[in-house]
Formats: structure tokens, sequence, C-alpha cells
């Protein structure tokens, strides 16, 4: 019995530490602190658990901590193309356009299925028309 509440403490403690290692930051929180990222099975130098963090911040709307992460990302892997992507859709929200088309570019360019060249395709489709609708207002 006492080996079982032992067992049952012990694993309590071990599921509240894992919790405050995947906890989200509250909105508006400190940016300059680390990035946590829980180990997986991924291999060591894979983007993608920080351009997963960046794509969840982006539908937040924390910009900020989505750049952070799609810029670690890119830090870790300049080819990948999910990340461009993400970018890409950061800076056409922010306005910038050509920085935005920039970015689908690559991600065009880096592709490495169908499916996310067609992503890249459209958004950069989307960018275009946007900046021609802009420059069609400016006239």
């Amino acid at each position: 019995s006492s080996s079982a509440a032992s067992s049952s403490s012990s694993s309590s403690r071990l599921q509240s530490d894992q919790q405050s290692d995947n906890e989200i930051p509250p909105s508006g929180s400190e940016t300059n602190t680390p990035i946590p990222i829980s180990p997986t099975a991924l291999p060591r130098g894979c983007p993608l658990p920080y351009v997963n963090a960046g794509r969840a911040y982006l539908a937040m709307n924390e910009h900020v901590l989505a750049e952070k992460h799609l810029l670690k990302a890119m830090e870790i892997d300049p080819t990948c193309a999910s990340c461009h992507l993400d970018l890409g859709q950061l800076r056409l929200q922010g306005g910038d356009v050509k920085a935005a088309l920039g970015h689908f570019k690559e991600a065009l360019l880096r592709s490495r299925s169908f499916p996310e060249f067609h992503d890249a395709m459209a958004c950069e489709f989307v960018a275009m028309a946007h900046q021609k609708a802009v420059d069609e207002l400016l006239l």
C-alpha cells in the first residue's frame, strides 16, 4: 500500500514536471526566454518543432512569438520550404508583400512534395493579387 502511494506520488510529480516543460506562455509574456522543446523521435537538427510552434502562434495572432520560432527553424534549416511558406504568410499579414513574395518563391524552389508546392504557389498567387489591388488603389 505504501509502495502504491509512493508510485502514485512519483507519477504525479513526473506529470507535473512534463506539463511545466510544455506550457504555452501567456499572451504578452516575455519573449527573451529560451524556447523549450521536449525531446522527440525527430532527427537532430529538424526544424519542424519550431515550425509547428510558429504555426500555432500564427493561428493565435501572436506574431512576435511566431516570428521567433520560425526564425529559429530557419536558422536550423534555411532550406525548409514550410518555414519559408509560414514566414511569407507572417510577412504578408504584416503588410510586407515584397518580403512575403521572396519567401513564397523560396518555398516554391525548395518544396519536396506536390502539396507543399501547391501551397506555396497558392500563397504566391494571393500575395501577387494583394499587391495588384494595393497598386490599383494607389493610382
